[in-house]
């Protein structure tokens, strides 16, 4: 009878986990299910190609996996954005994909996928039933709000924070449920792994100690190290089993922390050497203040996922309709009986926390572009569904209640079929900036970026009809320097592409190769100028070159050509005395000069000088001015 038992018992056993098994296989296969089509999508010209195509010779070598860490997300050290695992991901990639985007939306799929595993296990590890957790797990994995971080390749940064966030958090309960100190490892190597794919990863310690304090059962008292320091080395042998298992997991905990405190170090050090400290106006207490609405967006588009935009920006409608669900979420927590008030919280932590980093970070365009990318969302999501799945009593999940098959296949087809309508926004560049301008119009930089697509399909026709409409909306010096490379080097239209740099640069412009183009553009204006016989112009276009870039002999040796036509025969030789300083090859410079002293001086030394100079170098004095040079 006891042989049968046991027998029957082995049987369960082995259903129970074939069955866990089967819905795990679900959890992982149903965002691939839901998202599988973007393998078939291109970029949307949102720094996906900067990152991707036009670094691709940097991040097609395998070897610059270890330049990703000392640098930033753009490799030019000049941005604040500094994500070596998401550039360490696009190398891995680059050397299977190449410059096709479909290999690197198939990954960006993936992430989710095991990022979904990640939220089922967490759930379980924080005391939620299996079918609770595998409903929660499931809305996380096909919800409209997680579109924008898997279906934008450069949002993969948020993918992989939160796998490891949440890898990092897991650990640590295991660790917590059973004093195995290699838990406490993994959980260190994760929270590494977490705050090099971004900077919200250093909440993870925080995060921690507040489950310690809330809801971890072992460590009963939060004052546990204060304890510890206060026992004699002597009574510690004496103590009963469980306080010495208490004193010891305290000390492993000291140990975990001070290891977080070396890994931030070293990520700050490493970070501090890799990107631009030029961040005024970008981060700090105005864009927390900007981005306020952000809390309240994100619960009215996890509760209302419909017409999600692909380019964010806060709305009324939004905002107004978060914050009550907010208070009626907490109104809820108060009148709903046996509520786990302290998982609850930690629900509340774990969104705040992960929220809050952001929130002092605001681009210095954000008014003219995106306000607060959705893909943000995508950490918080797990606290909202940890208060969420806290409220709903046990009793509505059960596998064998039919009433909760169908009411989460329900929800399941209308998040899942919602999700599939919004992952058309990205099906290219077109679709996805002119979803953002049929959103919102009046942002100049959706008009800009839809133009800059166009451009790099040498479609300059459209580039210049949405460059246009930007800088109606506003003229951004970026929007006018553009156009002025238009007028110039499309049309050669000198004066209105003089005028559109002139402004430009009043108005702030600071791109790299702006100077350098600028002082081409006055090079050939000033001969354009010069050819019409206005030759003071073509001189005082001329200077403004040399003004930007002294360092070309042959700009000296127009400038003096423009000056001596100007009858400013002094500084026309100094120019070309800069000149052959300069190049001492330039054979017109030697002309210019002989030629002018035969006319203008009596200086015979200097004639024969640079007449001299000026065969030598190959070049053929003309016959009058032989006869010239002989009286």
């Amino acid at each position: 009878m006891k042989r049968e038992t046991k027998t029957n018992s082995v049987k369960t056993n082995k259903k129970k986990r074939n069955s866990t098994i089967l819905y795990y296989l679900i959890a992982f296969c149903l965002p691939l299910l839901v998202y599988i089509s973007s393998v078939r999508f291109g970029f949307v010209y949102l720094d996906d190609d900067i990152l991707i195509s036009d670094n691709y010779e940097k991040i097609s070598k395998i070897n610059n996996i270890g330049l990703a860490f000392l640098t930033d997300a753009y490799f030019s050290n000049s941005y604040p954005f500094y994500r070596p695992l998401l550039t360490a991901s696009l190398i891995i990639d680059a050397q299977f994909a190449g410059k096709e985007p479909g290999w690197y939306h198939f990954t960006n799929i993936f992430l989710h996928c095991f990022t979904t595993l990640a939220l089922l296990w967490l759930l379980g590890l924080l005391g939620f039933g299996f079918a609770k957790s595998f409903a929660g797990t499931l809305i996380f994995a096909c919800h409209p709000l997680a579109s924008n971080a898997v279906l934008w390749l450069v949002a993969r940064n948020d993918l992989l924070v939160c796998l490891f966030s949440l890898l990092c958090l897991g650990f640590y309960i295991k660790y917590i449920n059973s004093t195995r100190r290699r838990f406490l490892v993994l959980s260190s190597i994760s929270f590494a792994l977490a705050l090099f794919s971004k900077e919200s990863g250093i909440m993870l310690p925080f995060v921690l100690v507040v489950y310690n304090y809330l809801l971890s059962s072992s460590i009963r008292n939060k004052l546990s190290f204060l304890r510890m320091q206060e026992s004699s080395p002597t009574l510690i042998k004496g103590i009963p089993a469980s306080e010495g298992v208490t004193i010891s997991k305290t000390s492993n905990n000291i140990i975990f922390y001070l290891c977080c405190i070396a890994i931030i170090a070293v990520w700050y050090y490493l970070r501090s050497i890799s990107i631009s400290p030029d961040t005024a106006g970008q981060i700090g207490l105005k864009p927390f203040l900007d981005n306020l609405p952000a809390p309240a967006e994100m619960f009215s588009k996890f509760f209302l996922p419909w017409n999600l935009a692909a380019m964010p920006v806060f709305s009324t409608f939004r905002t107004f309709t978060g914050i009550p669900i907010i208070a009626i979420i907490i109104l809820l927590i108060f009148l709903t009986k046996n509520v786990n008030k302290k998982s609850v919280l930690f629900g509340f932590v774990l969104f705040a926390s992960m929220t809050l980093p952001n929130m002092f970070a605001r681009i210095g365009t954000a008014n003219d572009f995106f306000d607060y990318l959705d893909c943000r969302s995508y950490l918080p999501m797990v606290g909202i569904l940890i208060i969420i799945l806290n409220l709903i009593p046990d009793r509505y999940f059960d596998f064998k209640n039919l009433k909760y098959k169908i009411t989460l296949i329900t929800l399941i087809v209308l998040l899942g079929s919602t999700t599939s309508f919004q992952s058309q926004k990205y099906r290219n560049a077109e679709t996805f900036w002119n979803s953002a301008i049929d959103v919102e119009p009046m942002r100049a930089r959706f008009q800009y970026h839809l133009g800059r697509y166009y451009f790099k399909q040498n479609d300059f026709a459209n580039f210049e009809k949405y460059l246009l409409a930007a800088v109606k909306l506003k003229r951004d010096p970026e929007f006018l320097y553009h156009l002025g490379m238009l007028e110039y080097v499309r049309k050669k239209n000198y004066e209105p592409a003089y005028n559109y740099f002139i402004e430009a640069f009043e108005g702030g412009l600071k791109l790299p190769e702006a100077r350098n183009n600028f002082v081409n553009l006055c090079i050939e204006s000033a001969n354009e100028l010069f050819s019409k016989g206005e030759s003071r112009k073509a001189a005082a276009r001329c200077y403004e070159a040399l003004q930007n870039d002294s360092t070309k002999a042959e700009t000296w040796l127009s400038y003096g050509v423009y000056e001596i036509n100007s009858g400013s025969s002094q500084k026309a030789v100094y120019s070309w005395q800069k000149a052959i300083s300069i190049n001492p090859q330039l054979l017109d410079t030697y002309r210019n000069l002989y030629v002018y002293f035969l006319h203008n001086s009596k200086s015979r030394d200097s004639i024969l000088m640079y007449a001299n100079e000026y065969q030598n170098r190959g070049g053929k004095i003309e016959q009058y001015l032989m006869d010239e040079l002989r009286k």
